[in-house]
């Protein structure tokens, strides 16, 4: 019998929505500041500039870079003709991360990224039961 069309699974499916939809939803969580979205076609990897507030986003049309504190694009690079080390996932900068490596992440894993800023702000893997 397969498991995803019995009668276990869809207990299973039906539980998990109900603690899902528990979780209330904001734009943003608290203490933060909501700034925009952006859409990535071809999105593979990304990465943050550990001096300034700008991310690096590799897709399979090229680079682009984030400025995140205004929440908009700032240069873009379509060629594919730029060092990116798919071992230790490092990609190098252009235009204003010139000069630069990024430690890069994608939805599949990555390097090691930063988990918090300047500010002190940080991220936080946390599991709660409710």
């Amino acid at each position: 019998m397969d498991y995803f069309n019995s009668k276990a699974f869809e207990e299973h499916r039906k539980n998990t929505y109900s603690i899902l939809e528990q979780i209330p939803s904001a734009k943003s969580p608290v203490g933060w500041t909501f700034k925009g979205h952006f859409s990535i076609g071809g999105f593979e990897y990304f990465g943050f500039d550990e001096s300034s507030d700008l991310l690096l986003v590799v897709s399979s049309n090229g680079r682009g870079i984030i400025d995140l504190a205004r929440a908009e694009k700032i240069s873009r690079d379509y060629t594919g003709d730029f060092v990116l080390d798919e071992t230790l996932l490092i990609c190098e900068g252009f235009d204003v991360l010139k000069d630069k490596s990024i430690k890069l992440a994608s939805k599949y894993g990555g390097s090691i990224l930063p988990v918090s800023n300047k500010f002190e702000d940080c991220l936080q893997r946390i599991h709660v039961k409710i």
